[in-house]
């Protein structure tokens, strides 16, 4: 019994006993005459109270009972452990593959402030991967599933990086969604040497034919850039060809275990 329960029948007992002791003493007081139209509300009251106390017991047994049937279906629910198999790189093979990107993003850094004819396309590298990457780091350790998470938000980002060259560089002329093409022709089981050997020439041939169609002066102006952007597609094909060839085993884990701790949250909020 709490304190305030305490307190409650104390007060009780002392009104109770103080009028009990006036009608003793003053029974044949006038006032007493109007008891009855004291006594019932009051009794009316009580018994309103009461219900209404009754009825919140009631809700607090339901809840309880749900609480105690949602914990024994839980204890006797089988509940297997997911399939995982994690077998990621190691943490400093990502960050020196990572390590390549933070040079692109350096050398366009350097170029902010440069006039010089090829910082133009620096400028647009290094602001894309900046906009992709945003504060992407590899794993202090070499615990697998935070390489892996690492390295599913690194292939991510290096998609996203890709399909930003494609829509915002000057002069890049299809450069780069020749390049997503190649990535996804390495998904499939292409060769890597053959793919690059056919991204270069495709995009060769493609450059070649619109410079021909413009005036010299244009050209003059156009080809630097036309050169960077073909050169950094080739070279962005030999960093994400193993995001495009690597098996899906790491990705498919993950995404379990995820599943699964998603379906734990969810009970102990139930809970």
């Amino acid at each position: 019994m709490s304190v305030d329960d305490e307190l409650l029948i104390g007060i009780a007992a002392i009104f109770f006993l103080g009028f009990g002791l006036v009608g003793w003493l003053r029974a044949k007081h006038w006032l007493w005459r109007w008891a009855d139209m004291v006594y019932y509300p009051l009794g009316a009251a009580g018994v309103l109270l009461l219900f209404f106390s009754n009825d919140i017991n009631r809700t607090l047994l339901r809840i309880e009972a749900e609480q105690a049937a949602a914990e024994r279906g839980w204890r006797t629910m089988p509940n297997p452990r997911p399939e995982l198999h994690f077998s990621p790189g190691s943490a400093g093979l990502l960050a020196a593959r990572y390590g390549w990107f933070k040079s692109v993003r350096d050398l366009g850094d350097a170029c902010a402030t440069s006039v010089e004819g090829d910082c133009r396309a620096y400028r647009e590298h290094g602001e894309a991967v900046r906009a992709a990457f945003g504060d992407f780091a590899a794993p202090s350790t070499n615990d697998p599933v935070a390489v892996t998470r690492a390295e599913e938000r690194f292939c991510s980002a290096g998609l996203a990086y890709v399909a930003k060259l494609d829509a915002e560089t000057t002069f890049s002329l299809g450069a780069f969604d020749r390049l997503k093409g190649s990535l996804t022709a390495l998904s499939r089981g292409a060769m890597i040497d053959r793919v690059k050997t056919g991204l270069e020439h495709d995009i060769a041939m493609q450059q070649t034919q619109i410079l021909g169609m413009i005036e010299a002066k244009d050209r003059a102006l156009a080809e630097p850039y036309m050169r960077l952007h073909r050169e950094h597609a080739v070279d962005l094909l030999g960093q994400l060809s193993w995001c495009a060839t690597r098996e899906n085993g790491n990705a498919e884990s993950l995404k379990t275990l995820d599943a699964d701790f998603s379906h734990l949250r969810q009970f102990r909020v139930i809970l």
